[in-house]
């Protein structure tokens, strides 16, 4: 078999060599035109405005923002499928490695040629929905009391928390996080707001006050929800606990169903 001339880098003499070609269907490196948009920057871009390439295999997911010409170092976001609770970004070293791994049979690093991930938090947040605890099928930490149907939702109940989750709605992954509003103990009846955006570019708003929590998506992104109207019901909960109107964003997410993405650092707004 014949010695395929290998393909440069467009911003260096850095070959792009290929060893598993045939094997792959397809080439491991992406085109001129998203290697140019991966060269590093300084400062580095926020990975809610990095493009990116994403790789599957056995072992894994990988999302690289970052591909240096000179020495095809990269940079990025691991998450492996045996621990994705340690997904971390970090250096990932010479990308040739991860194209000449293999594994026995049919085990390499994939290039994944049809997501429509516009972003790295888009790919991550997407990547994360494949080991996203399903809020109704798997167990809870309080035991299941009763669960029935209430027209297009399951309304799930257990000794302290009632769930609610439209169909179409049961997978939110939350990108980007802002604290509007914050309980203060002089003033009764201040709640906790967050204003969000999912991997879909859907609207949330999610607030909790006096034990309840609820989260809402509005019905169209051009419209300004300030109007009952505009929002549609997305989940609903509610820990007994009259009176509190505190509550961290990590055990909100997780009583309403709903997932942060790494990159969802919440802000104050």
């Amino acid at each position: 078999m014949g010695l395929r001339t290998p393909r440069f880098h467009p911003l260096s003499d850095m070959p792009l060599f290929e060893t598993q070609r045939r094997l792959r269907g397809h080439s491991f490196y992406p085109s001129a035109r998203v290697l140019r948009s991966l060269a590093p920057r300084n400062p580095r871009r926020e990975p809610e405005a990095s493009p990116c390439i994403v790789y599957h295999s056995p072992w894994g997911h990988i999302v690289v923002t970052e591909v240096n010409p000179e020495n095809l170092n990269g940079y990025g976001w691991t998450c492996r499928s045996s621990f994705p609770d340690g997904a971390e970004w970090g250096d990932l070293g010479y990308m040739g490695d991860f194209e000449k791994k293999r594994g026995t049979p049919w085990e390499f690093w994939e290039r994944d040629l049809y997501s429509e991930d516009r972003t790295a938090a888009a790919a991550i947040a997407r990547i994360l929905q494949r080991y996203a605890p399903h809020p109704l099928r798997d167990e809870p930490e309080e035991p299941l009391i009763m669960a029935r149907h209430d027209g297009q939702c399951e309304v799930w109940e257990t000794d302290d928390i009632a769930l609610i989750v439209p169909a179409a709605l049961r997978s939110i992954v939350l990108v980007h996080v802002v604290m509007t509003a914050r309980p203060q103990t002089a003033l009764p009846g201040t709640i906790c707001q967050w204003e969000a955006r999912d991997a879909q570019g859907n609207e949330l708003l999610m607030f909790y006050q006096d034990g309840v929590g609820r989260v809402g998506a509005l019905k169209d992104n051009d419209s300004w929800g300030q109007d009952e109207d505009d929002w549609v019901g997305v989940a609903f909960f509610d820990t007994g606990r009259r009176g509190d109107n505190d509550m961290p964003l990590e055990e909100f997410c997780r009583r309403a169903g709903i997932l942060l993405a790494p990159t969802a650092v919440p802000e104050l707004g």
